[in-house]
């Protein structure tokens, strides 16, 4: 009976072992190739590093690739150096068709203003990797970094060009017989967030001309930005005791009601050609002293 027991549970374990074979297998049996980033969301200045990677495309002997980028936002560069690309720079950082001994040869062909990286690599003695019959399958093509230029959101993909008439959503793979490959899915990047440049020593303040004061004394607020680039509006939120305090027009001297704009002396948005437009929504029983401007024409 012991025997049984251990009879039955080798066989359950040669089973779940078999299964989990097979579902292995399976896994590998997806091929592509796919474009994979270090991050979606970037500021200006920093580097994004797109890693091309072949997953599990059998008797990879060679490879054509088109990248479309946005040369406006984004500048192709050695992710380690922070090196530019050039018309006839490769990515770096592959493992994927570097054997020497069967004469990889490099092709390149980019256009850096136009956004573009078309790029390739093929084994010259592809007829000498086929005989050996360990076949390239898995792995990495190479990084590429992309430097941000521009605070525009914006995309990284591989792309169709009509020099390559035959690819795959902008992808040429050539297996050990020189054939194109097909039956692969091309999988993109998802689409880049570059968040607002930070503003360096920027600031909003109000300076006050006193602050020991007597009752019937007029205190004056004055409101300064500094190193704030390409200004093009705002709005403020001022809140005050009005049991102490009541603001008041310094051009009149009298009492701020609820569409008073609230400012004399300003410095900033006051060019006619980009229409200056104000907004006044003071509550003097609150003690709130809200308005705003912005230029229409932005």
């Amino acid at each position: 009976m012991k025997h049984k027991k251990i009879l039955s549970f080798l066989l359950t374990l040669l089973l779940l072992i078999s299964t989990i074979s097979v579902n292995m297998s399976y896994a590998e049996t997806t091929p592509s190739i796919e474009m994979v980033l270090n991050k979606t969301t970037a500021n200006v200045g920093d580097i994004i590093t797109a890693t091309i990677k072949i997953n599990n495309v059998r008797y990879l002997a060679g490879y054509q690739l088109n990248i479309k980028y946005d040369p406006e936002v984004l500048q192709p560069v050695n992710p380690k150096t922070g090196a530019e690309f050039t018309e006839r720079t490769m990515p770096v950082n592959g493992n994927l068709l570097m054997n020497e001994e069967y004469g990889p040869t490099n092709m390149v062909a980019n256009n850096i203003k136009s956004g573009i990286l078309n790029f390739g690599c093929v084994y010259t003695y592809a007829n000498d990797y086929k005989a050996v019959g360990i076949d390239e399958h898995t792995g990495i093509i190479g990084e590429i970094g992309f430097k941000v230029l521009k605070s525009k959101n914006t995309s990284i993909k591989f792309e169709d060009t009509l020099t390559m008439p035959d690819a795959i959503s902008g992808t040429n793979l050539f297996n050990w017989d020189s054939e194109i490959i097909t039956g692969y899915s091309v999988i993109q990047p998802d689409p880049i967030i570059i968040e607002a440049e930070p503003l360096k020593d920027a600031y909003v303040s109000m300076e006050l001309d006193k602050t020991k004061v007597k009752v019937g004394d007029i205190i004056t607020g004055t409101i300064k930005i500094e190193n704030m680039k390409n200004f093009g509006g705002y709005q403020l939120n001022i809140k005050y005791d009005p049991t102490v305090l009541e603001a008041v027009d310094l051009a009149t001297g009298g009492a701020i009601e609820t569409r008073t704009w609230p400012v004399t002396g300003e410095t900033v948005l006051l060019n006619e050609e980009y229409g200056p437009t104000r907004i006044v929504m003071n509550n003097k029983s609150a003690g709130i002293v809200n308005f705003g401007s912005t230029y229409t024409y932005l």
